[in-house]
């Protein structure tokens, strides 16, 4: 069953079941390399399964940036702005066709999603596809969890902190107003209620 939820606790890791993220590597371009910005932490298992295919991807690490009750710091969004930039003009193709927020959407207030869409800006366009986690429930673990691929269909998601915060849940609603552009392409709502989305912004 889609999304199905095994073996959960509130914090050991917990399997998912990753249709959403399946389809969009299924529909990766075959005439040249995937281009993928990844916002979350440095993981083995993210560069073992995309070493498979024909790619480059970039890792930020803005998730090992975010701190509890501040979130991501202006100084921080400069660093990956950099980076991309940096990237970008090492390859003629100047955008990325997927880019994964993990759960860091989860973590920030609504005022501060413009701010780490600001840099992604000049690198998106009509074929960019944006991956990411949103919890429904209002109890989460007080900073982003890390997600290790199995494989196309399955990911473990292993809890940042044993901490939980009680906060808003942000919605495709909240996205939309504050996201250029925004447009949900598929999304998955599991038993834990954690819900896979995949969605398109543009410049």
């Amino acid at each position: 069953m889609p999304g199905l939820i095994q073996n959960r606790t509130d914090h050991e890791p917990t399997s998912l079941n990753t249709m959403v993220f399946a389809d969009l590597v299924s529909q990766r371009p075959t005439d040249r390399a995937l281009r993928i910005l990844d916002l979350g932490t440095v993981r083995q298992s993210t560069i073992d399964f995309f070493s498979d295919y024909h790619c480059h991807i970039l890792v930020t690490g803005l998730c090992d940036d975010y701190v509890p009750g501040e979130g991501l710091g202006k100084q921080t969004l400069k660093q990956c702005q950099q980076l991309i930039k940096q990237d970008i003009s090492r390859h003629s193709n100047n955008h990325y066709d997927l880019i994964l927020f993990w759960d860091l959407l989860n973590y920030l207030d609504k005022d501060h999603v413009p701010l780490l869409v600001a840099p992604l800006l000049p690198v998106l366009t009509s074929a960019t596809r944006c991956h990411s986690f949103l919890y429904t429930t209002a109890n989460r673990p007080s900073r982003p969890g890390g997600f290790e691929i199995v494989s196309r269909e399955q990911m473990i998601l292993v809890p940042g902190t044993t901490e939980q915060n009680h906060s808003k849940s942000i919605t495709q609603t909240t996205l939309g107003k504050f996201l250029p552009h925004y447009k949900t392409l598929r999304t998955v709502l599991m038993r834990n209620g954690t819900q896979e989305l995949a969605f398109e912004v543009q410049n």
